[in-house]
């Protein structure tokens, strides 16, 4: 899946500027790469750590938060708990590839699905259900 944050005059006007800028950019926006730290800001001043179950934005050198408390991105992660986390979060705005898993297609498994149920069935048409159960003969 791909979002795509684009400006609508109509209905959104100027919703995107705090990331469209290239100012905006380096404040409220968190590029990730797979295998670094998430590190953001204008001199890489923030980052994101863990608290809890959650994670949350500090900023480095205040409350205690070092960079080694700052997460490292992982997109191979099966759990997609963290990459849902950073998806839904409002500031920064998390940008570049958030998960990158191999996984069946919903089509596929649906598919599947349906082979499997065909396989183990008696019957696979009208006439078959028809010869399978007792017949009898209404006069």
């Amino acid at each position: 899946m791909c979002e795509i944050l684009q400006n609508c005059v109509i209905f959104n006007n100027g919703t995107h500027d705090a990331v469209y800028s290239k100012e905006g950019r380096a404040k409220n926006a968190i590029y990730l790469k797979h295998g670094e730290k998430m590190l953001f800001g204008e001199n890489n001043e923030y980052g994101i750590v863990q608290e809890g179950f959650n994670i949350k934005p500090v900023k480095l050198g205040e409350d205690g938060y070092t960079e080694a408390d700052v997460l490292v991105h992982d997109a191979k992660c099966e759990d997609n708990t963290l990459q849902l986390k950073l998806a839904e979060m409002e500031w920064p705005v998390a940008l570049g590839v958030i998960r990158d898993v191999e996984a069946p297609t919903y089509d596929d498994c649906v598919w599947q699905q349906v082979e499997e149920v065909k396989a183990a069935k008696k019957y696979h048409n009208f006439a078959e259900l028809l010869e399978t159960n007792d017949i009898w003969t209404v006069k």
